[in-house]
């Protein structure tokens, strides 16, 4: 049975869904399983839900996530170059591998601060 869903755009609305006012938006309805390799943060609902956010807002601070942009972003600047490079050697690529790799390595980045 399909229920109404709400696309919201705006940066100060979903600063009130997503932060200010989550506890009264803790069912979102995205389509994520909710187990195995698929299962993240974004996958569920209700009181499993609330119980990570509120574990995970201690570990992603603002001053936390600012000391990791410097991170992510030497990262992306080495996405750019390696891009650059293998489009030269050939111009199609298969991007899923290479951008899983990035993922991983801002993950681990952040994780370890390497």
């Amino acid at each position: 049975m399909r229920s109404p869903t709400l696309l919201v755009k705006g940066v100060e609305i979903i600063k009130h869904v997503l932060i200010k006012d989550f506890e009264n938006f803790t069912d979102r309805n995205v389509d994520f399983a909710e187990e195995g390799i698929d299962a993240n943060l974004f996958s569920f609902n209700g009181n499993t839900w609330r119980a990570l956010r509120q574990h995970c807002t201690s570990i992603f601070t603002s001053l936390k996530l600012k000391n990791m942009m410097y991170l992510i972003t030497e990262r992306g600047d080495k996405l750019i170059d390696y891009i650059e490079k293998i489009s030269k050697e050939q111009p199609d690529q298969e991007v899923h591998g290479i951008v899983r790799k990035y993922t991983q390595g801002c993950i681990t980045s952040c994780a370890f601060g390497l």
